[in-house]
């Protein structure tokens, strides 16, 4: 079941993260930034995929990248790096809103403060590799796209798209991997190449979905 909701998944955000270029800068900007938000949420939760223990957030950390190079495709390079800022600002604003949250001491009531803490307490030094790891890995994103871009004359968008994802996300898993977990009792090498699997994957259904979708939802 978890493999079919993963395509799903994939197709899902191929389609959202299409329509939002559609509809306009600001939406696909703050798609992106949403993207980021939701990712570190969803990134406690431990799935099996094909086989591979990885985390449910995978598909999202794919959706800012093929959303930052659809930025880069209907506008410029600049705009591509203020979505990256804009989205950065959100999600460290976010993480340090969420703490306010788990700080307010609950009256007898309440029913959902445990699960906001298991949810929003943060590790710092896990905090601390996502929000590095997120602007490294965008920021090569957004220049490898831009110069395949160049290099091909707006050829090839299957090939630049695809080829600038999956650079930047194994360099966003190597270094989430090391800063986050290295020293920790865990196998690093394992969690980088099924981590950077499931990604391939995603990358694949994502891109060729936007591929496909490019010629009916004209962006």
């Amino acid at each position: 079941m978890n493999n079919l909701i993963f395509i799903l998944h994939n197709i899902i955000i191929a389609t959202t993260t299409l329509l939002a270029a559609r509809l306009g800068k600001i939406y696909l900007i703050s798609l992106i930034a949403m993207y980021g938000v939701i990712a570190n949420l969803f990134v406690l939760k431990q799935i099996t995929l094909f086989g591979l223990e990885v985390t449910s957030s995978d598909v999202f950390i794919v959706g800012i990248s093929l959303g930052l190079n659809l930025l880069q495709e209907k506008y410029d390079k600049k705009t591509a790096q203020n979505a990256i800022w804009i989205s950065f600002f959100v999600l460290l604003t976010y993480t340090i809103l969420s703490q306010f949250q788990i700080g307010y001491e609950p009256n007898g009531l309440d029913q959902a403060n445990a699960h906001f803490l298991a949810l929003l307490a943060i590790a710092p030094r896990l905090t601390g590799a996502s929000l590095v790891s997120y602007l490294v890995s965008q920021t090569i994103d957004v220049n490898l796209y831009a110069y395949l871009k160049n290099k091909f004359e707006n050829n090839f968008y299957l090939i630049r798209n695809y080829s600038s994802v999956a650079v930047s996300q194994l360099a966003d898993t190597i270094i989430f991997s090391i800063l986050g977990l290295a020293g920790l009792g865990y196998n690093l090498l394992h969690i980088i190449v099924f981590s950077y699997i499931i990604k391939l994957i995603a990358i694949t259904l994502c891109t060729l979905m936007l591929t496909s979708l490019r010629k009916i939802i004209k962006t």
